[in-house]
């Protein structure tokens, strides 16, 4: 039985059963809430609380306690009786027709992978969510072909795919449009004739769609250079949105309308990191791990101060850079980032467009403990963007990872905390529980891979995708089925929401801000006005902001561009 600082879930058992298990990293007792007991909160040392929790788990529950949630298999393994479907969610998926533009594209980008979306190991490869979970629901055993019978419609549109390869528009696609169309003025007459499909459930159950934001700086409409919530806002409407990206900032702000949407993993499609070749290349030079701390990106972009404290830290480090010659000259050469990922005990993890990057991911399937060193930034499932945070069901990222805040990073703090007492006393605990996190952070399940799963489109069996399907059955079980909508519009409609925009590298200069939104209040020309600016001062007062606004200013330097 796992211990400290997993957690853990008896799927659709009594009360007491489904029960959540977590604990913050490095503490040396083990924490608990038993649901139906009253708020008790025992706690004990760890080997202790495992043994009183088994029993009492394998008395009333009679059921094992890992794992959390049970893996999805494909319809054509339930047809050959090789499983059973442990999930009644059904979810339909729209058919479209191969003769659709992004159809016909992401036919011949599998077809010729090579610098594509379905290149495992290109940059493009970590937008593919859409192509995935397409992969999925079209395979799964919760897929219905009947959509009278479908708790929930999913939408397998390519956008991202569309957008890179048409030239990267400034304006959305046809098909792009459509949707938007739909979710901004309830008209469907585009569906019909972009889509070629039935727009009867769009018009009697918005809220049960499933949509796909697969890049966190593009949506529909792609608005360039912007930052903070442009790119989230149309989350705020009614479909369920699947992507990898939002922020702490963002689920502040709008808690309700957080709550109804799902941030997944970045996908990590290359075979190698499923085959395990990356980790035996390691293995082979040294089981170890004899790297400190490994960073391998760009330095110009995101919060760029940032990602050249953590480079420059590294490269100046002689005990780093010592491990890492003496296996380049052990390996006869350059040894390929994914494998150096898999030879360091932390990788640090700054954002990179965005507040999230892949890397997060990556240092997660590699075992390499991520050092968070991005203020805003989420994991999917986490305490920020759990849809079921509220019930206590979320990932606690300090037991897997280690988290240091930029400015801590830009002022050199970085490597003396990883190589404090503190952190390598919990090291063996956050190493354990980060394989534990793996599973449920993959789509593709651990196996022979012979080529990149997704040119094969081959059945996601990853824990990531259990654990949507389980989001979505508890919902269907739990809730009716527009409750989160319903609670996301009252949420728009009675709270005064303030948009941050850009993002701010290091510590927030809080006494500034509430300075310039005090003075901005004193002159506010409405009430709706003072109602935003009185939101945006309690947002700063509370300590919810890890973005700065800086819009205006923003449009003064254009203004006097030539």
């Amino acid at each position: 039985v796992p211990s400290a600082a997993s957690f853990f879930l008896l799927p659709e058992l009594p009360s007491f059963c489904s029960t959540f298990f977590v604990s913050a990293a490095g503490e040396t007792a083990v924490q608990f809430s038993l649901s139906s007991a009253g708020g008790a909160r025992p706690k004990m040392g760890p080997s202790l609380a495992v043994l009183w929790w088994a029993a009492a788990a394998t008395l009333v529950c009679g059921e094992a306690l890992w794992p959390p949630v049970q893996m999805v298999p494909s319809f054509e393994a339930v047809a050959k009786g090789e499983a059973a479907c442990p999930y009644s969610v059904k979810i339909y998926v729209y058919e479209f027709s191969d003769e659709l533009p992004f159809k016909k594209m992401a036919a011949q980008a599998r077809r010729d992978p090579g610098g594509t979306h379905f290149d495992g190991e290109h940059l493009l490869a970590q937008f593919t969510l859409e192509f995935i979970l397409t992969d999925f629901f079209e395979q799964a055993c919760v897929r219905t072909t009947d959509p009278e019978e479908a708790d929930y419609f999913f939408v397998p549109f390519y956008s991202d795919l569309e957008y890179r390869t048409t030239g990267r528009p400034n304006e959305p696609s046809a098909h792009g449009d459509a949707l938007l169309k739909i979710l901004e003025e309830n008209a469907t007459e585009a569906w019909l004739a972009r889509f070629g499909a039935t727009d009867a459930y769009w018009r009697k159950y918005p809220e049960r769609h499933l949509l796909v934001q697969a890049a966190p700086v593009t949506g529909w409409r792609h608005p360039k250079g912007k930052r903070g919530f442009a790119h989230y806002l149309v989350q705020l409407t009614a479909p369920i949105f699947l992507s990898i990206e939002v922020t702490k900032s963002w689920t502040l702000t709008y808690p309700k309308c957080a709550a109804k949407n799902v941030v997944l993993p970045y996908p990590v499609p290359g075979k190698g990191w499923h085959d395990n070749s990356w980790r035996a290349m390691a293995e082979a030079l040294d089981p170890s791990r004899p790297i400190l701390a490994l960073f391998r990106g760009g330095r110009n972009h995101g919060c760029v101060n940032v990602r050249k404290a953590i480079a420059k830290a590294l490269e100046r480090d002689p005990e780093i850079q010592k491990a890492e010659k003496q296996l380049q000259t052990r390996n006869g050469g350059a040894i390929p980032r994914q494998a150096l990922m898999h030879l360091a005990t932390f990788c640090p993890c700054p954002e990179g467009d965005s507040p999230s990057a892949k890397r997060m991911y990556d240092a997660v399937l590699a075992g390499c403990v991520p050092v968070l060193v991005s203020d805003d930034a989420v994991y999917s499932y986490d305490e920020f963007a759990s849809p079921w945070a509220f019930q206590n069901f979320s990932l606690n990222v300090s037991d897997f990872a280690v988290v240091v805040a930029e400015q801590d990073a830009i002022d050199g703090k970085l490597l003396p905390y990883l190589r404090s007492h503190a952190v390598h006393a919990a090291l063996p605990t956050l190493r354990a529980n980060l394989e534990r996190v793996a599973a449920l952070l993959r789509y593709y399940a651990p196996g022979r891979y012979p080529r990149d799963p997704l040119v094969d489109r081959r059945f996601p069996d990853g824990g990531a995708n259990a654990l949507l399907v389980w989001d979505l059955e508890r919902r269907k079980l739990r809730e009716t089925p527009d409750h989160r909508w319903l609670a996301c519009q009252r949420e728009l409609q009675t709270e005064h929401h303030f948009h941050h925009a850009k993002q701010f590298c290091g510590a927030p200069p809080k006494d500034d801000e509430l300075n310039r939104l005090r003075t901005m209040l004193k002159r506010a020309p409405s009430e709706k006005r003072r109602g935003e600016l009185q939101r945006a001062i309690h947002d700063w007062e509370s300590g919810s902001i890890f973005r700065r606004q800086r819009r205006k200013r923003r449009q003064r330097r254009l203004r006097r561009r030539p």
